[in-house]
C-alpha cells in the first residue's frame, strides 16, 4: 500500500460498491503504514508485521468494526505503541477521499449521490489479531479488544443481530432480506398448503346438520386463525446457521416455532444464542457467556428448549439432532446455508434419513459446483444408507451484491428449493 497500491493489493477507491468510509479508512491506514517503524508483512518472504485490515460496518446503526491482523514481532513496545498510535487515527473523523475513479458511466466524485445525505459511520470497535500462519486463521482465532463495542450490531428484518470479529454475515443487508423472504416463503407456502388441505378435510368430515357439530367446527375455526400467524410445533433445522439470522427471522415472522442451529463457528453460535435473547426468543439465563458449559446449560443443552444453537460439524450431531425431531408433534422443515464446500455426504444422509423434514431449502453461493453436486445426492434414487429422495422443485436466482449506479446485478446467489417426497 505504501508504495503505491501494487503487486496484490489494489486501491479500493474504484470499486462503486465499497462504501466512502472504507475508502476513508484505507487512506488513513496508508498514512499510518507510511510512517510506521513496522513494515507491512510480505506474503512471499513472510516477513514484516502489519497483514490485513478488515472492515465490517452497518448504515442502519451508523457503527463500523475495523479488525487489524499482525505477524508476531519480537519488540512488544513498539508493536503496542503503534497500536495506540493507530488507534487515535482511526477513531477521529474518518475524511472522505478526495476524489474516486469510479468507471463510466459513472461520474469520478468525492462521494456517491446516495452517500451524501446519509449519517457518517463511525468507528465504534477495534480489534487486533495476532497471527503467525501463512495462510487466513480459523473463525475462532483468538482476537484483542482494543477500543468500543465489543461487537458490530445490525438490523434486518424485525430483528437487531449483534456480530464479533469471527462470525459470517452478509454484507449486503437489504439482499439478505430479500434472500431470507424467499427462504422463509417457500416454508410458510408449505405450510399453508397443508393447512388448507387438512382445512378441507375436516370440513368434509363434519359437513353434518348436527348443531353440536357447527358449534364445534366453528371453535375450531376460531382457533385455527388465532395459531395462523404462529405454529409453536413446526421445527426448523438451520443447517451452518452462522448467527442465526435465517432461523430466528422465521420465528420473528411467526413461520415456525421452533429453531435448530448448527454451525462450526464457535463465535458465530455465540452470537446466535445472544442473539436469541436479545430479540426475546431464548431466556437470558446466564451472563456467563464466555463460559462454554454454562452456556451450553442455560441456553441450549436440552431438547425441549424452543430454540437451540449447537456449535458443532453439522456431520458431528445432524443425525442424532434429526432423529430427536421424531417426537416434535408438528411438521419439521431443514435450511442448509453451507460454505463454497458445500454439504458432508453425512449431512446429506443425515438430511435423507430424516422422515420428518417435508421440505428442504439450499442456499447455496456455489451454484456450478457444490449445489450441483449435493443436489444430485439429495435427489438421487433410494441407496441402501440413503432411505428417502428429495425431489427438487424450484429454483430463484438473487442478487447480493449490487452496482448502484449502472443499476444492473452482477453476482447472483443461487436457493433451490428442493421438497421432500416420502
Amino acid at each position: 500500500m505504501v508504495s503505491g497500491w501494487d503487486g496484490p493489493v489494489a486501491s479500493p477507491f474504484c470499486c462503486p460498491h465499497v462504501p466512502s468510509e472504507f475508502c476513508g479508512i484505507a487512506g488513513v491506514l496508508d498514512d499510518f503504514l507510511s510512517s510506521s517503524p513496522l513494515k507491512p508483512y510480505h506474503q512471499k518472504s513472510h516477513k514484516g508485521c502489519w497483514r490485513v485490515l478488515t472492515m465490517r460496518s452497518s448504515v442502519r446503526t451508523k457503527q463500523c468494526m475495523v479488525i487489524v491482523q499482525h505477524a508476531p514481532v519480537d519488540d512488544a513496545d513498539i508493536l503496542s505503541a503503534e497500536k495506540d498510535r493507530l488507534i487515535k487515527m482511526l477513531v477521529g473523523e474518518v475524511p472522505n477521499p478526495s476524489a474516486r475513479d469510479f468507471p463510466d458511466p459513472m461520474v469520478s466524485t468525492g462521494v456517491r449521490e446516495e452517500e451524501k445525505d446519509r449519517p457518517r459511520v463511525a468507528v465504534t470497535s477495534i480489534f487486533f489479531q495476532e497471527y503467525a500462519g501463512v495462510s487466513i486463521p480459523p473463525p475462532d482465532h483468538p482476537v484483542q479488544h482494543s477500543y468500543g463495542k465489543e461487537f458490530l450490531e445490525e438490523r434486518l428484518g424485525k430483528c437487531t443481530f449483534q456480530i464479533s470479529p469471527g462470525a459470517f454475515f452478509q454484507v449486503n443487508t437489504e439482499g439478505a432480506e430479500r434472500l431470507y423472504k424467499v427462504v422463509t416463503d417457500a416454508i410458510a407456502d408449505d405450510i399453508n398448503k397443508k393447512r388448507e388441505s387438512n382445512g378441507r378435510n375436516n370440513d368434509e368430515e363434519k359437513n353434518s346438520p348436527d348443531d353440536s357439530n357447527k358449534e364445534k367446527t366453528a371453535e375450531e375455526g376460531e382457533k385455527k386463525q388465532n395459531n395462523d400467524n404462529f405454529d409453536s410445533s413446526t421445527l426448523l433445522f438451520d443447517v451452518c446457521c452462522g448467527t442465526g439470522t435465517i432461523g430466528l427471522t422465521a420465528m420473528s415472522e411467526g413461520i415456525v416455532g421452533k429453531v435448530v442451529g448448527v454451525d462450526i463457528s464457535r463465535p458465530a453460535i455465540l452470537d446466535a444464542r445472544r442473539n436469541a435473547v436479545r430479540n426475546g426468543m431464548m431466556k437470558d439465563v446466564t451472563k456467563d457467556e464466555d463460559s462454554k458449559n454454562e452456556m451450553d446449560k442455560s441456553i441450549g443443552a436440552d431438547h425441549e428448549e424452543i430454540v437451540r444453537f449447537i456449535d458443532s460439524r453439522a456431520e458431528l450431531v445432524l443425525s442424532s439432532e434429526t432423529y430427536k425431531a421424531r417426537f416434535n408433534s408438528g411438521p419439521t422443515y431443514a435450511i442448509v446455508d453451507p460454505a463454497r464446500e458445500g454439504l458432508h455426504h453425512n449431512v446429506i444422509k443425515a438430511l435423507r434419513s430424516a422422515e420428518k423434514i417435508e421440505r428442504l431449502v439450499y442456499v447455496s453461493c456455489n451454484p456450478t459446483k457444490t449445489l450441483t453436486r449435493d443436489a444430485t445426492m439429495l435427489c438421487a434414487p433410494v441407496r441402501v444408507f440413503y432411505f428417502l429422495y428429495f425431489v427438487y422443485t424450484m429454483l430463484f436466482v438473487l442478487t447480493l451484491v449490487y452496482n448502484d449506479a449502472l443499476q444492473t446485478p452482477y453476482l447472483s446467489f443461487f436457493s433451490g428449493q428442493i421438497l421432500a417426497e416420502h
